[in-house]
């Protein structure tokens, strides 16, 4: 699938793309949004800019990893399927990626510190790894017209990508605080392995939520959800 900044119908596709996003006039402005993927890296016209927002944030902001020549990228990205988030004038707001089993998971490898020595066990015909989950400082928290955020669009662009390819088992490495959030949200993400300081103060540790899981707890406690997440479909389970 080819993978551009599209926009829907109605708006210009020749519109030039700002890498730094003009601070938005607050709440009440409320972006449209969109979300695309999945697409390879040869696919993913957006990547050098997804490159330029991982470096922003996880190297300049938080001092996670290392940016060069002001991208950050690395081993996962040439086998990696490829989600963005993009609103009209601002472009690319919000990122994340996906690995497959075959393609080696970061909690495998780099984060293979919060297995506790224990092998990962998963079943490789449901799992999939997210990673680089990133959305830009001035668009956080900002809300499209139906109080949908940036993360909620790349959540469920990933989530109904999942459930098309029969892959119900989401992995990933998180913030110890962060799943609770999570959690208070009605999406049961559970912690496993042990948690580990990769920078002091930040308790980071192994996550996985099962699809199913979350569809049922979110069609119980927040039917506006569900209904928003899988309108549409009608999943396997």
């Amino acid at each position: 699938m080819l993978m551009t900044q599209r926009q829907p119908r109605h708006e210009s596709s020749r519109q030039t793309l700002a890498t730094r996003p003009p601070q938005p006039t607050g709440q009440r402005q409320h972006p449209r949004m969109w979300a695309v993927g999945p697409a390879s890296a040869a696919d993913f016209t957006a990547l050098e800019e997804a490159y330029r927002l991982r470096a922003a944030v996880f190297a300049d902001e938080l001092a996670w990893v290392p940016a060069r020549n002001g991208h950050e990228r690395d081993r996962c990205d040439a086998a990696a399927l490829h989600f963005a988030v993009f609103t009209p004038g601002a472009g690319l707001v919000g990122y994340a990626r996906v690995l497959l089993p075959e393609h080696g998971f970061m909690l495998a490898r780099e984060f293979s510190a919060l297995l506790a020595g224990e092998a990962l066990r998963l079943d490789p015909r449901c799992a999939f790894e997210v990673s680089r989950f990133v959305v830009h400082p001035h668009y956080r928290g900002l809300r499209d017209a139906n109080g949908r955020s940036v993360a909620d669009h790349l959540a469920r662009r990933i989530a109904r990508w999942a459930i098309a390819a029969h892959r119900s088992d989401w992995y990933g490495v998180c913030e110890q605080r962060h799943i609770r959030a999570l959690r208070l949200r009605g999406l049961p993400f559970a912690a496993f392995g042990r948690i580990v300081e990769y920078q002091p103060g930040v308790r980071a540790c192994a996550a996985r939520l099962c699809l199913p899981e979350a569809a049922e707890a979110l069609r119980h406690r927040h039917l506006r959800d569900y209904t928003w997440y899988l309108r549409g479909i009608d999943p396997p389970w």
